[in-house]
């Protein structure tokens, strides 16, 4: 039977529909057999889990400490696509809230109540829930995170990614700032900004750099890390990609991220 084009729209349409419907429902099917597994983490894990998040708290509650903000934004993270999969929308409120405790410490704020009441609920997850539900929000937390940074690299003005190569091959800022045609000053702020982001990636095996001299002392680092910027990239689009796939929610809209990437990388 021949189809018109309006016809042929129409069925699509209906194709299309069923098949989101399908997937609807095995992503709930995945979220129901994750949610009712009965195996926990071990205790050995769930100790050093609980002693590094509580560490990173009291850190936090002293002073202003710039791995300690990263660490806690991950756990944000966790527990709000937590909330996603077992349909807790206070999570997300709670979260929002702690976001916003936590972009303020720079500025001084140490007082972190909706923080605290989401760390006492991950405490009461871990114990609680299954192990395989607390290991998927941490890989995904941990995905999302690598492309939060993608993201703002991307954004980056294009003379940032030579200015830091030049930098930690040898050249002095001046000289890197030169070629690249920008300010001197300039030129030292999108590098440590760069840089910045270089450090969260390496998940805080590189120390945040705040000067050309730390620059040049973890130069190596830092080169490995740039180097390997875009099959990290790949990977952790892969990871939110099958997340979302597996359980019908995700932290970020993967097509528009993967989307952005695939661009920077034409343009490249």
């Amino acid at each position: 039977m021949n189809l018109n084009r309006a016809q042929r729209r129409a069925q699509a349409k209906q194709t299309a529909g069923k098949s989101h419907a399908a997937l609807k429902s095995v992503s709930a099917q995945n979220r129901l057999i994750m949610l009712g597994n009965t195996d926990r983490l071990s205790e050995d894990t769930r100790l050093d889990s609980l002693v590094k998040l509580y560490i990173m708290f009291d850190d936090i509650v002293t002073a202003h400490n710039d791995y300690a903000v990263l660490y806690l934004h991950h756990v944000i993270k966790h527990m709000r696509i937590s909330g996603r999969l077992q349909k807790r929308p206070q999570y997300e409120d709670w979260a929002d809230k702690a976001t916003d405790e936590l972009e303020r410490s720079a500025a001084g704020n140490r007082d972190f109540p909706w923080l605290k009441l989401l760390i006492h609920r991950m405490e009461d997850e871990i114990a609680t829930t299954s192990a395989h539900l607390q290991l998927a929000c941490n890989d995904h937390a941990a995905a999302v995170g690598i492309l939060e940074n993608m993201i703002a690299i991307i954004h980056q003005p294009e003379q940032a990614d030579q200015i830091l190569s030049d930098v930690c091959n040898g050249k002095t800022l001046k000289a890197a700032a030169a070629e690249a045609k920008t300010a001197e000053p300039k030129a030292r702020e999108m590098m440590l900004d760069y840089a910045w982001h270089l450090s969260n990636l390496s998940a805080g095996s590189i120390p945040y750099c705040r000067s050309v001299p730390e620059i040049k002392k973890h130069s190596s680092e830092l080169l490995t890390v740039q180097s390997h910027l875009k099959s990290t990239a790949a990977q952790a689009a892969a990871a939110v990609r099958s997340f979302h796939q597996r359980f019908g929610v995700s932290l970020v809209d993967i097509n528009k991220t993967a989307q952005m990437l695939d661009e920077r990388a034409e343009a490249a």
